[in-house]
């Protein structure tokens, strides 16, 4: 039954690792396409937030 579990959780994270990549991806995207500094800036923060919460989520993973 934990054999099961383990490979539930590692789905998920899995799961939310390449969401979190999607969307790190698309607002890379938008950076490219904005002009106006503030929105790059508020993107590029976002940018490190979702950077931060995908190595954290990696570090989870690696830890099963």
């Amino acid at each position: 039954m934990s054999c099961l579990m383990r490979a539930i959780r590692r789905g998920r994270l899995i799961f939310k690792i390449r969401c979190i990549e999607a969307t790190i991806s698309g607002q890379s995207k938008c950076i490219r396409s904005t002009t106006d500094p503030l929105h790059q800036g508020q993107i590029v923060a976002a940018r490190i937030q979702s950077k931060v919460e995908r190595f954290k989520l990696c570090a989870q993973l690696n830890g099963l």
